[in-house]
């Protein structure tokens, strides 16, 4: 999905949603082993989020 997004040209929403996703998964099961996958696509994250500023994106503030 935040690849979808991120094709679209929102940004900010591809990078928030699997951020939040980690966030939202830690908190409700801390011990669980899928954490570990998941921080490793925290990778995947900085590659979009340095293909944005490649193509030096224009986004409206937030707020």
């Amino acid at each position: 999905m935040a690849a979808v997004l991120h094709a679209l040209g929102h940004c900010a929403s591809a990078g928030a949603l699997p951020t939040d996703t980690m966030a939202i998964h830690r908190h409700a099961h801390p011990a669980r082993p899928t954490i570990e996958r998941m921080e490793d696509q925290e990778g995947q994250l900085s590659l979009l989020n340095q293909r944005c500023v490649e193509q030096r994106h224009h986004h409206p503030p937030q707020g």
